[in-house]
């Protein structure tokens, strides 16, 4: 069963449905691009009606999946090869000035 809104969900903002479901335990996950295979799952237990409240624990924090430094070592292999450029073309000119 899916629950969506209308149109896309921008970002800071939220969306609420509501759904009518049996007693049991339920899989979730996140039906966007490869967020399942990235853990954003998770398990939903219904109670039966008149039950008693049934205490809901939320997590104090989302789960981290990703990094900022994801993009670093593309960052540092970009210097690197720039300093060899620099290097190469000082050798080259200095070995072309000393060839007159």
């Amino acid at each position: 069963m899916d629950v969506k809104p209308d149109g896309p969900v921008a970002g800071g903002d939220s969306f609420t449905g509501a759904v009518t479901l049996s007693a049991g335990t339920y899989d979730i996950w996140c039906p966007v691009g490869n967020h399942r295979d990235q853990g954003m799952v998770g398990t939903l237990t219904v109670a039966a009606a008149g039950a008693g409240g049934v205490a809901v624990q939320v997590p104090g924090a989302l789960p981290r999946t990703g990094s900022l430094d994801d993009g670093l070592p593309i960052v540092q292999a970009s210097v690197a090869a720039g300093l060899v450029l620099i290097g190469a073309g000082l050798f080259l000119r200095r070995r072309a000035t000393l060839r007159r």
